[in-house]
């Protein structure tokens, strides 16, 4: 893969310090490939928990009604849900 492109960020002298030995302590040979690792993993999560919150969802509207069609006591929905 041809990496050719950059993407210039302004940070304090804290701030880099942290990065820099944050990407150090995980392994990586330089900054560009934790960043570059830590940004399109954050994607990964960010997608991972809107799924996971969307079937939360969907197991709480199917508590919500019963067999008749009527709204449940919320006593009974945590304990579904769970």
């Amino acid at each position: 893969m041809v990496i050719n492109h950059t993407f210039r960020v302004r940070v304090t002298k804290e701030q880099i310090s942290r990065i820099r030995r944050d990407a150090n302590n995980k392994g990586f040979q330089n900054v560009s490939s934790y960043l570059r690792d830590l940004a399109l993993k954050h994607n990964d999560l960010i997608e991972s928990k809107i799924i996971e919150t969307n079937n939360t969802v969907k197991k709480i509207l199917e508590v919500l009604e019963d067999e008749r069609g009527r709204t449940i006591q919320y006593s009974r929905m945590d304990e579904e849900v769970r």
